[in-house]
Protein backbone atom coordinates (compact mmCIF):
# COMPACT_ATOMS: atom_id res chain seq x y z
CA UNK A 1 0.00 0.00 0.00
CA UNK A 2 2.27 2.74 -1.31
CA UNK A 3 2.03 6.07 0.47
CA UNK A 4 -0.16 4.66 3.21
CA UNK A 5 0.96 5.01 6.81
CA UNK A 6 -0.77 3.57 9.81
CA UNK A 7 -0.68 5.23 13.19
CA UNK A 8 -1.09 3.27 16.39
CA UNK A 9 -2.01 4.84 19.70
CA UNK A 10 -0.69 3.43 22.94
CA UNK A 11 -0.91 4.41 26.57
CA UNK A 12 2.52 4.89 28.15
CA UNK A 13 3.34 5.10 31.85
CA UNK A 14 6.21 7.23 33.13
CA UNK A 15 7.67 6.48 36.54
CA UNK A 16 8.02 9.66 38.57
CA UNK A 17 8.87 8.39 42.02
CA UNK A 18 9.30 4.60 42.00
CA UNK A 19 12.63 3.04 42.95
CA UNK A 20 11.67 -0.55 42.25
CA UNK A 21 8.89 -3.01 41.57
CA UNK A 22 7.03 -4.45 44.51
CA UNK A 23 4.89 -7.54 44.75
CA UNK A 24 1.71 -7.20 42.68
CA UNK A 25 -1.42 -6.78 44.76
CA UNK A 26 -5.13 -6.73 44.10
CA UNK A 27 -7.35 -4.15 45.75
CA UNK A 28 -11.11 -4.19 46.06
CA UNK A 29 -12.82 -1.16 44.44
CA UNK A 30 -14.27 1.24 46.98
CA UNK A 31 -18.05 1.75 47.01
CA UNK A 32 -19.31 4.64 44.87
CA UNK A 33 -20.07 7.64 47.15
CA UNK A 34 -23.71 8.66 47.41
CA UNK A 35 -22.92 12.10 45.97
CA UNK A 36 -21.20 10.72 42.86
CA UNK A 37 -22.88 11.68 39.56
CA UNK A 38 -22.10 11.25 35.88
CA UNK A 39 -22.07 14.30 33.62
CA UNK A 40 -22.43 14.11 29.86
CA UNK A 41 -23.18 16.26 26.83
CA UNK A 42 -26.12 15.50 24.53
CA UNK A 43 -28.02 16.94 21.56
CA UNK A 44 -31.24 15.19 22.61
CA UNK A 45 -33.14 18.46 23.09
CA UNK A 46 -31.98 20.08 19.86
CA UNK A 47 -28.67 21.61 20.86
CA UNK A 48 -25.51 20.67 22.73
CA UNK A 49 -26.30 20.83 26.47
CA UNK A 50 -24.96 19.39 29.71
CA UNK A 51 -26.85 16.61 31.55
CA UNK A 52 -26.41 14.69 34.78
CA UNK A 53 -27.42 11.16 35.79
CA UNK A 54 -26.87 8.55 38.48
CA UNK A 55 -24.08 5.97 37.95
CA UNK A 56 -26.70 3.39 36.93
CA UNK A 57 -28.11 5.70 34.22
CA UNK A 58 -31.23 6.70 36.10
CA UNK A 59 -32.54 10.17 36.98
CA UNK A 60 -31.20 11.94 33.89
CA UNK A 61 -31.50 15.72 34.18
CA UNK A 62 -30.63 18.61 31.89
CA UNK A 63 -28.45 21.18 33.67
CA UNK A 64 -27.80 23.93 31.11
CA UNK A 65 -30.24 26.03 29.09
CA UNK A 66 -27.98 28.34 27.14
CA UNK A 67 -27.92 30.31 23.91
CA UNK A 68 -24.61 28.70 22.98
CA UNK A 69 -23.26 25.15 23.03
CA UNK A 70 -21.47 23.35 25.86
CA UNK A 71 -18.03 22.13 24.76
CA UNK A 72 -16.62 20.60 27.93
CA UNK A 73 -17.54 20.06 31.59
CA UNK A 74 -15.82 18.78 34.72
CA UNK A 75 -17.05 18.42 38.31
CA UNK A 76 -15.14 19.77 41.30
CA UNK A 77 -13.46 17.19 43.57
CA UNK A 78 -16.32 17.36 46.10
CA UNK A 79 -18.91 17.12 43.25
CA UNK A 80 -20.64 20.29 44.47
CA UNK A 81 -19.68 22.48 41.50
CA UNK A 82 -19.26 22.02 37.76
CA UNK A 83 -16.95 24.04 35.51
CA UNK A 84 -17.85 24.04 31.82
CA UNK A 85 -16.97 25.73 28.54
CA UNK A 86 -19.75 27.56 26.72
CA UNK A 87 -19.36 28.55 23.08
CA UNK A 88 -21.53 31.56 22.21
CA UNK A 89 -21.25 32.66 18.57
CA UNK A 90 -17.73 31.27 18.26
CA UNK A 91 -16.39 32.68 21.52
CA UNK A 92 -15.64 30.16 24.28
CA UNK A 93 -15.58 31.13 27.96
CA UNK A 94 -15.45 29.17 31.20
CA UNK A 95 -18.51 29.10 33.45
CA UNK A 96 -19.27 27.57 36.83
CA UNK A 97 -22.50 26.34 38.40
CA UNK A 98 -23.80 24.25 41.26
CA UNK A 99 -24.05 20.52 40.58
CA UNK A 100 -27.84 20.82 40.20
CA UNK A 101 -27.51 23.46 37.47
CA UNK A 102 -28.29 26.51 39.62
CA UNK A 103 -26.22 29.65 40.21
CA UNK A 104 -24.48 29.79 36.83
CA UNK A 105 -21.53 32.21 36.87
CA UNK A 106 -19.22 33.29 34.06
CA UNK A 107 -15.56 33.04 35.17
CA UNK A 108 -13.68 34.32 32.12
CA UNK A 109 -14.60 37.37 30.05
CA UNK A 110 -12.30 37.67 27.04
CA UNK A 111 -12.74 37.83 23.24
CA UNK A 112 -10.33 34.89 22.98
CA UNK A 113 -11.13 31.23 23.62
CA UNK A 114 -10.82 29.55 27.02
CA UNK A 115 -10.87 25.75 27.12
CA UNK A 116 -9.91 22.64 29.12
CA UNK A 117 -10.70 23.73 32.70
CA UNK A 118 -9.38 21.40 35.41
CA UNK A 119 -10.02 21.72 39.15
CA UNK A 120 -7.21 21.64 41.68
CA UNK A 121 -7.43 18.70 44.12
CA UNK A 122 -8.67 21.02 46.89
CA UNK A 123 -11.24 22.66 44.58
CA UNK A 124 -9.88 26.17 45.20
CA UNK A 125 -8.31 26.81 41.79
CA UNK A 126 -8.86 26.02 38.11
CA UNK A 127 -6.15 25.58 35.49
CA UNK A 128 -7.16 26.16 31.87
CA UNK A 129 -5.97 26.94 28.34
CA UNK A 130 -6.41 30.36 26.76
CA UNK A 131 -5.15 32.55 23.96
CA UNK A 132 -6.30 35.73 25.68
CA UNK A 133 -2.87 37.34 25.27
CA UNK A 134 -2.41 36.13 21.69
CA UNK A 135 -5.08 38.07 19.83
CA UNK A 136 -6.75 35.06 18.14
CA UNK A 137 -10.32 35.85 19.11
CA UNK A 138 -12.45 32.77 19.61
CA UNK A 139 -9.72 30.28 18.63
CA UNK A 140 -6.98 28.60 20.64
CA UNK A 141 -4.27 28.39 17.98
CA UNK A 142 -1.32 29.14 20.26
CA UNK A 143 -2.93 28.60 23.64
CA UNK A 144 -1.08 28.99 26.93
CA UNK A 145 -1.68 27.53 30.39
CA UNK A 146 -3.39 29.84 32.89
CA UNK A 147 -4.56 29.44 36.47
CA UNK A 148 -7.29 31.23 38.43
CA UNK A 149 -9.23 31.01 41.65
CA UNK A 150 -12.43 28.98 41.51
CA UNK A 151 -14.45 32.22 41.47
CA UNK A 152 -12.61 33.53 38.38
CA UNK A 153 -10.32 35.98 40.19
CA UNK A 154 -6.52 36.19 40.21
CA UNK A 155 -5.95 34.91 36.67
CA UNK A 156 -2.26 34.19 36.08
CA UNK A 157 -0.45 33.04 32.94
CA UNK A 158 1.96 30.12 33.55
CA UNK A 159 3.46 29.39 30.11
CA UNK A 160 4.90 31.74 27.48
CA UNK A 161 6.02 29.40 24.69
CA UNK A 162 3.45 30.40 22.07
CA UNK A 163 3.44 26.85 20.72
CA UNK A 164 0.02 25.40 21.38
CA UNK A 165 -0.05 24.31 25.04
CA UNK A 166 -2.94 21.99 25.95
CA UNK A 167 -4.19 19.14 28.20
CA UNK A 168 -3.44 20.56 31.69
CA UNK A 169 -3.61 18.03 34.53
CA UNK A 170 -3.08 18.57 38.29
CA UNK A 171 -0.97 16.19 40.34
CA UNK A 172 -2.93 14.54 43.18
CA UNK A 173 -1.03 16.60 45.78
CA UNK A 174 -1.67 19.84 43.88
CA UNK A 175 2.03 20.71 43.55
CA UNK A 176 2.55 20.10 39.83
CA UNK A 177 0.75 20.53 36.52
CA UNK A 178 1.17 18.33 33.47
CA UNK A 179 0.49 19.78 30.02
CA UNK A 180 1.33 19.21 26.38
CA UNK A 181 3.30 21.59 24.19
CA UNK A 182 4.69 21.81 20.67
CA UNK A 183 7.59 24.05 21.71
CA UNK A 184 10.19 21.42 20.77
CA UNK A 185 8.84 20.78 17.29
CA UNK A 186 6.14 18.21 18.03
CA UNK A 187 3.60 17.63 20.76
CA UNK A 188 5.23 16.41 23.98
CA UNK A 189 4.23 15.94 27.64
CA UNK A 190 5.67 18.53 30.02
CA UNK A 191 5.56 19.15 33.75
CA UNK A 192 5.90 22.35 35.78
CA UNK A 193 5.54 23.61 39.31
CA UNK A 194 2.28 25.24 40.37
CA UNK A 195 3.77 28.72 39.88
CA UNK A 196 4.90 27.90 36.31
CA UNK A 197 8.57 27.39 37.14
CA UNK A 198 10.82 24.46 36.16
CA UNK A 199 9.03 23.47 32.94
CA UNK A 200 10.46 20.17 31.67
CA UNK A 201 9.85 17.83 28.73
CA UNK A 202 9.01 14.36 30.07
CA UNK A 203 8.12 12.29 27.01
CA UNK A 204 10.94 13.39 24.61
CA UNK A 205 9.53 11.42 21.70
CA UNK A 206 9.48 11.95 17.92
CA UNK A 207 5.83 10.85 18.01
CA UNK A 208 2.82 12.94 19.05
CA UNK A 209 2.07 12.67 22.79
CA UNK A 210 -1.08 14.00 24.44
CA UNK A 211 -3.75 13.56 27.15
CA UNK A 212 -1.39 13.09 30.15
CA UNK A 213 -2.91 11.89 33.43
CA UNK A 214 -1.67 10.99 36.91
CA UNK A 215 -2.02 7.76 38.82
CA UNK A 216 -4.00 8.25 42.06
CA UNK A 217 -0.82 8.09 44.17
CA UNK A 218 1.00 10.58 41.93
CA UNK A 219 3.91 8.21 41.26
CA UNK A 220 3.13 7.47 37.62
CA UNK A 221 2.01 9.44 34.59
CA UNK A 222 0.05 8.01 31.70
CA UNK A 223 -0.33 9.52 28.24
CA UNK A 224 -1.38 8.68 24.71
CA UNK A 225 1.12 8.51 21.87
CA UNK A 226 1.10 7.71 18.15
Amino acid sequence: MNGFKRFFSAVILLLTGCTGFGTPSVSVPAPIPDFFKLYFISYRDGQRELYMMEPDGSDQKRLTHNEGTVDYAVASPDEKLVAFVLDVKGNRDIFRMNADGTDVRQLTHTPAAETSPRWSPDGKKIVFISDQDGGNAGRVTAGEVYIMNADGTAIKRLTFAGKGEDDPSWSPDGRYILFTSQRDGNQEVYIMNLDGSDQRNLSKSPALDWNPFWSPDGKKIGFVTT
